[in-house]
C-alpha cells in the first residue's frame, strides 16, 4: 500500500471518530475550606505560632501567607521570629484576629457593627484585601441604618487606614443628607478641613439656600477659631458666596471675625462689597461660578424670555466643552406658563431691562410694569407721557430711577420715573423733549392704531452707564445710513454727539455687562462691542441665522443677556424646515471663540400666533408652588 492510502485510512478513521468535549470546570472551593476548618488552630501539620496577647495561635504557614501579603513578607523575610517559629502581634486584639482566622480557614465570618471596626483595623494591617473590601462594603449598605454619630466615627477610621473610595462614600452620603448631619454634636469637631472642602464643593450637597451652606463653613470654624481661620480662604472658595442672600451677605458673612479681620480674604471681602454696592446690577453676575445658585436651592438662575402674552424660562446647564444646554421650563412645577399678567400688558410691543437680581422692568408701549421672579407678582405702573411701539426701557443701576427713551426721526422723548419695593412706581415726568439737529432727512412723524410712535426701520437702541444715557441712530451723519453715538447726561441735561460710527447698521439691541458695551444689528444680526463712552468699536461676527421669511426673520427685541462668555437673545419663532411646525429659538454667539449657535428649543403650530416681539434676560427666580 503506498503512502497516499495509508493517509487517506487515518483521515476516515479520524472523520469516524466522535469530537473531544470541552473539559469541565469543577468547583471544589467548598469543599476546600470544609477540609481547611478542621486544621483551625490546630497542632497537626502546624509550622507557626502567632501569639496575639496572653493567646498563641497553632497556624500553617501556607494558610496565612496565602491571604495576607503582611504574612507572605514576614515569613520571607528570614527573621529570627519565624526560624524559632513564634510571631507575636502587637496591634491586634486577640478577639479580632480570631475572626480573621475563622475566614482565612472556613472562608466566611459574621460581620456586625461589634466586630466591623476590629476587622477593618486588622485586615488594613494584616493586608487582607478582599477582607477589606469585604468590610467597605458592610459599612456602605449600613449606612441607612446607622446613626449620624457613628457614621461619622467611620469616617475618621477610613481616614486613618486611606480608604480614600469609602472616604468618598461616606462624604457623598453625608451631602445628601447633610440638614441630618449638620445638628450633630461631633459633625463640626469631627470633620477635617479636606472633607469639609469635598463637602462644600459636592454637587450632591443638599440645602436650600447658600446661606445654609455658609452658615455650616462659619460654624466648622468657629469650633476652633485659631487653628482653623487660616483654611478660611480656601473654604469660601467652595462656596458661591455670591449667591448668599443680600443680608446674609452683609451682617453675618462679611461681619464673621474670621472674614472681616483675615488679611487673606481681602480679595474676596472687597468682590462682596462691589456686589452689594450696586444691587440693580446683580443680575451681571449671574452665570459666574461663585454667583450660581446649586440645583436643588430654593432659588435658581435662569433665562426668561418676556413675550408679549406670556414668559418662557429656560435654565441653562453647562457642559464639559463649555457650551450651554437649555431646558424649557424644568421649575414652573406644573404651572401655566401664561403668568395672566395685567390685561394691560397683553399688548403688541415689549421691551424689558433688569432691575437687580430677580426683578424687571417692562414697556408695553402703553405703560410701566414690574415682575419679581421671588413672588411672580406683575405690578401696574403710570401710563407714559408719549406711548411709543419703539421705546427702550434703561436704568440707572446706582439711584434705581427708570428711564423709558423714545428716539423717534427727528426728535428725542426721555420720561422718567422712580420705584421701590415697598411703594411701588413713582409718577412718570418728562425728564427731556429735544429734536435732534443735523439730520440729513425727516419723514412726518407716524402713530399707530393706538396712538403710538412707530417707525418701520425697528425701535430705539439705548443703553445706560451711571448717569449717561446713551443711544444709537441712523440718518444723522451725512451719509444717513451711518450709526450715531448721542450721550444724554442726567444731570445736566445735556445731549450731544459722542461719536459716529464707521458702519452702516441700524441697531435694534444694546447689552451691556461690566463695563462692555454690545449692539447687535436688527437687518443683518451682526454684533458690534464699543466701549462704555461709545468711542472705540471693534466688529464681531453675525448671531444667529438668516430666514427670508420677514414676519419670523424681523425681530425687534430691545434686550439680550451675557452669560458664561456668550450673548443670549431670543430668535422669536423660525419656521421648521418640514413646514408644519416652529420652532421657538435661543440665538447664542460664543464672545470668545466667534461662534453662533441656534437652540431650537419648543414646536408648536402654524394656526398659533407667532410672538416676533421678545425680550431675553437673565433672572434669579424662586419656582412657583
Amino acid at each position: 500500500m503506498d503512502r497516499s492510502s495509508e493517509e487517506d485510512d487515518l483521515q476516515n478513521a479520524s472523520d469516524d471518530c466522535p469530537m473531544t468535549e470541552a473539559p469541565e470546570k469543577v468547583i471544589l472551593e467548598k469543599h476546600i475550606f470544609k477540609g481547611m476548618e478542621h486544621f483551625l488552630n490546630s497542632e497537626k501539620f502546624s509550622d507557626i505560632d502567632v501569639k496575639v496577647g496572653e493567646e498563641v495561635f497553632k497556624c500553617h504557614k501556607i494558610v496565612l501567607a496565602s491571604w495576607s501579603a503582611y504574612f507572605d513578607a514576614l515569613f520571607m523575610s528570614g527573621m529570627s521570629e519565624i526560624i524559632h517559629g513564634v510571631v507575636e502581634l502587637t496591634a491586634i486584639d486577640a478577639e479580632d484576629f480570631k475572626d480573621i482566622l475563622k475566614i482565612m480557614y472556613t472562608g466566611n465570618c459574621e460581620v456586625h457593627k461589634e466586630n466591623i471596626q476590629g476587622l477593618l483595623f486588622s485586615a488594613s494591617y494584616l493586608q487582607i484585601l478582599p477582607l477589606i473590601e469585604g468590610c467597605e462594603n458592610f459599612i456602605k449598605k449600613s449606612l441607612l441604618k446607622t446613626d449620624a454619630s457613628c457614621i461619622l466615627h467611620y469616617l475618621q477610621i477610613s481616614h486613618q487606614l486611606n480608604l480614600t473610595n469609602l472616604v468618598e462614600h461616606i462624604l457623598d452620603f453625608i451631602a445628601i443628607r447633610f440638614k441630618t448631619f449638620e445638628v450633630c454634636n461631633e459633625f463640626f469637631e469631627s470633620l477635617c478641613v479636606d472633607d469639609m472642602k469635598t463637602l462644600l464643593g459636592s454637587k450632591k450637597l443638599n440645602c436650600k439656600s447658600e446661606d445654609e451652606i455658609c452658615t455650616a463653613l462659619l460654624c466648622w470654624i468657629d469650633v476652633d477659631l485659631i487653628g482653623r481661620q487660616g483654611y478660611t480662604r480656601d473654604l469660601v472658595k467652595k462656596i458661591h458666596y455670591l449667591a448668599l442672600s443680600n443680608d446674609y451677605m452683609s451682617k453675618i458673612f462679611l461681619e464673621h471675625k474670621a472674614i472681616k479681620e483675615n488679611c487673606t480674604m481681602n480679595e474676596i471681602r472687597s468682590h462682596c462689597l462691589e456686589y452689594l454696592s450696586l444691587p440693580r446690577q446683580q443680575s451681571d453676575y449671574i452665570g459666574e461660578p461663585v454667583a450660581s445658585h446649586r440645583l436643588g436651592h430654593r432659588l435658581r438662575d435662569a433665562i426668561v424670555v418676556f413675550y408679549k402674552k406670556s414668559v418662557k424660562l429656560f435654565r441653562c446647564e453647562e457642559k464639559e466643552d463649555g457650551s450651554l444646554n437649555y431646558i424649557h421650563s424644568t421649575f414652573t412645577d406644573g404651572h401655566e406658563e401664561n403668568l395672566g399678567r395685567p390685561e394691560d400688558v397683553n399688548e403688541k410691543v415689549i421691551t424689558a431691562c433688569n432691575y437687580g437680581r430677580s426683578e424687571v422692568i417692562v414697556s408695553n408701549g402703553q405703560r410701566l410694569l414690574h415682575f419679581s421672579g421671588l413672588t411672580w407678582v406683575w405690578t401696574s405702573g403710570p401710563k407714559h407721557l408719549v406711548p411709543s411701539s419703539i421705546n427702550c426701557v434703561v436704568c440707572n443701576q446706582r439711584s434705581g430711577d427708570i428711564y423709558s427713551v423714545v428716539v423717534d426721526t427727528d426728535i428725542v422723548f426721555i420720561e422718567k420715573c422712580k420705584f421701590d419695593s415697598e411703594n411701588g412706581f413713582g409718577e412718570l415726568e418728562m425728564e427731556m423733549q429735544q429734536e435732534i439737529e443735523n439730520s440729513s432727512y425727516h419723514y412726518d412723524r407716524k402713530y399707530n392704531d393706538r396712538n403710538e410712535i412707530y417707525q418701520e426701520n425697528g425701535r430705539t437702541c439705548a443703553y445706560m452707564v451711571d448717569e449717561n444715557i446713551f443711544f444709537i441712530k441712523t440718518g444723522v451723519a451725512p451719509e444717513s445710513e451711518r450709526a450715531t453715538v448721542f450721550k444724554y447726561n442726567t444731570e445736566s441735561k445735556t445731549i450731544g454727539i459722542v461719536n459716529i460710527l464707521p458702519l452702516k447698521y441700524q441697531f435694534a439691541t444694546a447689552v451691556t455687562h461690566k463695563g462692555l458695551v454690545f449692539l447687535v444689528d436688527r437687518k443683518n444680526k451682526t454684533i458690534i462691542r464699543i466701549s462704555e463712552g461709545g468711542h472705540c468699536f471693534e466688529k464681531y461676527g453675525q448671531i444667529g441665522m438668516y430666514v427670508q421669511d420677514k414676519e419670523f426673520n424681523d425681530i425687534k427685541n430691545s434686550s439680550a443677556c451675557i452669560l458664561n462668555g456668550k450673548l443670549i437673545k431670543t430668535g422669536g419663532r423660525i419656521p421648521h424646515i418640514c413646514g408644519h411646525l416652529s420652532m421657538t429659538c435661543i440665538l447664542e454667539y460664543d464672545l470668545c471663540q466667534h461662534v453662533s449657535k441656534v437652540h431650537h428649543l419648543e414646536s408648536f403650530c402654524h394656526n398659533m400666533r407667532v410672538e416676533n416681539d421678545a425680550v431675553c434676560l437673565k433672572l434669579t427666580m424662586q419656582p412657583l408652588g
